[in-house]
């Protein structure tokens, strides 16, 4: 057999011969079947796809990975996927085996090997972008308050921040109490 498992040993019929000196008829064979031979996993080394991305708010992709060390002529299938570290925030995440796993392909047989998942490869998570930041016309009469801006944008859940006369501003922070033109 060629898969992995634990084999006993055995001695085919005739294992001995007659060489004209040597009488086979004269001796018993005793094998010590305690002895196993053991065929072991082969590990097909599974390695995720460098630079895998998305931007900030997206759907993730679907991770891609290579593998090599099958035998050859075998060629592996897979069911599941590979997953990353939870999180949402712009930044780098670890890519995990997740439910990745091997299936049967003709010649290829799932349990002749196991996964050996090649770690420390990242996912990233690029900054989100806010296009078309739009801010309207406006004018008031002093009144020693706060004044408001109007503006628009498209993106959803952000707050927009901006610079005037090398002061920053947010949204909840305008800053406009005096006099000018801003």
């Amino acid at each position: 057999d060629e898969n992995v498992g634990r084999y006993n040993f055995f001695i085919r019929s005739g294992g001995l011969l007659d060489d004209g000196t040597f009488l086979a008829s004269n001796y018993i064979v005793q094998v010590d079947t305690s002895k196993k031979f053991e065929i072991k996993k082969r590990g097909l080394v599974v390695t995720p796809n460098e630079n895998q991305s998305k931007k900030l708010n997206a759907i993730d992709p679907d991770l891609t990975f290579s593998y090599e060390n099958a035998v050859n002529g075998e060629i592996p299938t897979f069911t599941g996927g590979l997953a990353r570290t939870a999180g949402e925030d712009a930044g780098e995440y670890s890519i995990l085996v997740g439910s990745l796993a091997l299936n049967d392909n003709g010649d290829f047989k799932a349990g002749n090997y196991y996964i050996d998942f090649v770690p420390n490869v990242k996912f990233f998570i690029s900054l989100g972008e806010i296009n078309g930041v739009t801010f309207a016309d406006k004018s008031a009469t002093y009144f020693g308050g706060n004044y408001y801006l109007d503006y628009s944008y498209s993106g959803e859940g952000l707050s927009v921040e901006y610079s005037l006369d090398g002061e920053n501003f947010s949204s909840e922070n305008l800053g406009f109490k005096d006099c000018g033109e801003y």
